[in-house]
């Protein structure tokens, strides 16, 4: 279930990327990501935008803009990146060297799959479809980024992963009867040092980070001694649910520290086929860690001004965005800062560098 990505990458003939958030130092991480207000249309077929060009641009522009700043990594949740991005992507478009892209797609059959190759051959897809399993359509999240070839040569590689656990949801339950399942969730890594793994949504309910690395007649992996950075986009009007967070509930009640969790929703008022949403529903993205650091009441005050607020429970720290359709751009900490110098490991709160809003156009300055 878990696979390694540069074990996949080098069974394609291509390097291992140094990527900067998985770089052991004291340099902070960039971060840009999207939480989009939208309406989901979804039906026995595919869960996609409605309107499709207004999420396209939002897409693109928060693509652009993650590159202007030069964002070490940008996210956006599951299900909202249309696939005709790609067409951007393939005339250039990239992430920058040492950068990764993480993007929650709307659905796709496999015989869609099967045809990005020879659709958009400026880039190298990496996947492994799922086989001998019924449904409709799959759930896909891209891993963009640059890498080199066996000749050296620049490649931008799109490694996707997809979901391998359906949504229950009560009314129609779509994804129980139509996602056809992945197998796969793939974890970036620099070996004894950060690691980088992604859950989709419903992952989360069958994700037990103790697995990860457990090799035959171990009790656990290498969850616990190994720096992890968690990303977890979503489409959930519940993400606080006790099911969704039980593995952070896990990691909260247990002395293991040295991980980073970015939980990624889409914004308040967002509908699905366009039923109202009732007003505790979507939003709730967040960023959690464990680290001992002194908690300075002005920087929080000014972080609550800028819609990132402040929570903690047991040994953790919990900073909310404001629930909103903004894109965020924010500045945090290493996971693992095991070579930095001392005056450059102090743990600082997460620093919000740039807030947008959607104007009709494009993602302005609030």
């Amino acid at each position: 279930m878990f696979e390694f990505a540069d074990i996949i990458l080098a069974a394609a003939g291509l390097a291992n990327p140094t990527l900067n958030v998985l770089t052991d130092n004291g340099d902070l991480v960039h971060y840009a990501i999207l939480q989009p207000v939208g309406n989901v249309l979804a039906d026995e077929h595919s869960i996609k935008n409605d309107p499709a060009n207004a999420a396209y641009q939002k897409a693109k522009i928060f693509l652009q803009n993650s590159l202007n700043s030069h964002a070490d990594v940008a996210i956006a949740p599951e299900y909202f990146t249309p696939w005709n991005i790609f067409t951007d992507i393939n005339n250039g478009l990239v992430p920058e060297d040492h950068k990764l892209w993480i993007l929650g797609f709307e659905s796709i059959t496999p015989i869609e799959v099967s045809t990005l190759q020879s659709s958009f051959q400026n880039v190298k897809f990496l996947y492994k479809l799922p086989t001998g399993k019924t449904g409709n359509f799959l759930n896909p999240l891209v891993y963009l980024f640059k890498t080199k070839d066996s000749q050296q040569r620049d490649t931008i590689v799109a490694l996707i992963q997809f979901k391998t656990t359906p949504m229950v949801d009560t009314f129609a339950q779509l994804e129980r009867i139509n996602l056809i399942t992945g197998d796969d969730i793939y974890i970036f890594r620099v070996i004894n040092s950060i690691h980088l793994i992604t859950i989709v949504c419903s992952d989360s309910l069958s994700f037990d980070p103790q697995n990860i690395g457990k090799q035959p007649g171990q009790t656990h992996g290498i969850w616990n001694h190994t720096p992890f950075i968690l990303i977890h986009p979503q489409l959930n009007k519940k993400p606080g649910h006790v099911a969704f967070k039980k593995y952070r509930d896990d990691w909260f009640n247990y002395p293991i520290e040295k991980k980073q969790l970015i939980c990624l929703n889409w914004a308040q008022d967002s509908t699905i086929n366009g039923q109202a949403p009732a007003p505790d529903e979507f939003g709730k993205s967040a960023i959690y860690f464990k680290e001992n650091f002194i908690v300075h009441h002005a920087n929080l005050l000014k972080a609550h001004e800028q819609g990132l607020y402040y929570t903690s429970y047991e040994r953790a720290h919990i900073f909310f965005f404001n629930f909103l359709e903004y894109t965020f751009e924010f500045s945090v900490c290493k996971v693992s800062r095991t070579f930095a110098l001392n005056a450059s490991a102090n743990h600082p709160q997460p620093d919000i560098e740039l807030i947008c809003s959607w104007s009709g156009t494009t993602w302005a300055t609030t």
